[in-house]
């Protein structure tokens, strides 16, 4: 027994002086999908005046390769060279030898679409997105000075929101008259490239509160190809006409008036339009579907674009700096950009006059009824209900 037992504490002795020795956990690093522990890696940006030929030829790309790519990418119109971005990233995965030689070159377009070149046997390109995460958000807020300030100044939040909020409300709510005391709040998407935040998505529900009035906006897929958005009764926001030939709240300097000393004449005559000031080179959008019949220039209305979108309603928009697509006897679609702010013409500032007949008279359009836009059918009523009642409720909550 004594001998058992010595020997059991020789075994046990020799059994805690031995130590294992583990290896070292190996991590696996990925950037675009790709393992870059075999690589050296480098992540920059192109410099003004730098070339995809320069930056291959860094990398020991021979100009035989950078050929085959350029009419690799013509041939099946994936990328045109010229229109890479100074300050746009891109991405080397290069050897670890003497030689460093590029083997994976990564091109981004943008936050989410990159091109790839994979030298490593043959040649193979392919345009990539990288994965984009939606977070649902939402804000509230009072209009204190203007919409700008509560949104984008005092929230921080993305001035896209705010161009989408005007898009919204476009037909409903005019934005160059806003109030001191207007409340708003907004359900929307966010979306995330690799943790960063890279815009706003879609907005789903909306409420603006202006002079007593609530306005709700729901937004509900009519079919995989369209949506829009409704009040709480299955109502389009739509109109058949836009509020304003601009896009967002630029200042009323002129109104619609019978009688009016023209700032550069001097002399009483009638204003039959509606002056927006807005910066110059502002664009200028048409405020409904219709045909160009006029897109010229005259010594008082500088250049200018006329529309007639139906029998029964024309509009002008006068002293631009330039005209865009619009050409006469082109179609043009409401929100398309038809010219830019200027102050040709009998002009003080730069501002777009814009003009509105009905039946052939020059009217107010602040003063007129204009058609709206069909409302949900029968078919999808019921849905849009179960969908508007839901966002009704995480308004509510805001």
């Amino acid at each position: 027994m004594l001998i058992v037992f010595f020997l059991f504490r020789i075994i046990n002795s020799k059994q805690k002086t031995i130590q294992v020795k583990e290896e070292p956990e190996i991590v696996i690093k990925k950037e675009y999908g790709i393992v870059v522990n075999n690589y050296d890696f480098q992540k920059l940006k192109i410099q003004s005046g730098e070339t995809f030929s320069d930056i291959f030829d860094r990398y020991r790309i021979s100009p035989i390769m950078v050929d085959k790519i350029q009419r690799y990418i013509v041939n099946n119109d994936i990328f045109d060279f010229r229109n890479i971005r100074a300050g746009n990233n891109y991405a080397v995965f290069s050897t670890k030898d003497s030689l460093s030689r590029g083997e994976i070159f990564i091109y981004e377009i943008n936050y989410v679409d990159y091109i790839l070149f994979d030298f490593r046997d043959s040649l193979n390109i392919s345009l990539m997105q990288k994965e984009v995460e939606t977070k649902n958000k939402y804000c509230s807020g009072v209009v204190e000075t203007s919409l700008w300030a509560s949104i984008v100044d005092s929230s921080n939040l993305s001035p896209a929101l705010l161009m989408k909020m005007s898009e919204i409300y476009a037909w409903t709510i005019d934005f160059f008259r806003l109030e001191k005391g207007d409340k708003y709040k907004i359900f929307f998407e966010e979306k995330f490239v690799e943790g960063e935040s890279i815009g706003v998505g879609k907005v789903m529900a909306a409420l603006y509160q202006h002079k007593g009035n609530q306005f709700y906006a729901f937004n509900f897929q009519i079919n995989e190809n369209y949506d829009d958005y409704f009040d709480q009764n299955g109502k389009s926001l739509r109109r058949a006409f836009l509020r304003a030939p601009l896009s967002y709240s630029y200042r009323i300097s002129s109104k619609f008036q019978k009688r009016r000393l023209h700032p550069v004449t001097g002399k009483i005559k009638p204003h039959l339009g509606t002056d927006y000031a807005a910066p110059q080179g502002t664009p200028i959008i048409a405020t409904a579907n219709g045909k160009v019949i006029k897109s010229s220039y005259t010594k008082n209305n500088g250049y200018y674009v006329k529309i007639r979108h139906n029998s029964t309603y024309t509009t002008q928009y006068l002293h631009m700096l330039k005209r865009g697509r619009a050409s006469e006897g082109s179609y043009v679609k409401q929100g398309d950009v038809i010219g830019y702010v200027g102050q040709t013409g009998l002009a003080t500032g730069p501002h777009v006059c814009y003009r509105f007949w009905k039946n052939g008279r020059q009217v107010d359009p602040y003063k007129q009824k204009l058609p709206e836009a069909e409302p949900i059918s029968k078919d999808y009523i019921d849905d849009f209900k179960i969908i508007a009642d839901s966002l009704y409720n995480i308004l509510d909550k805001i």
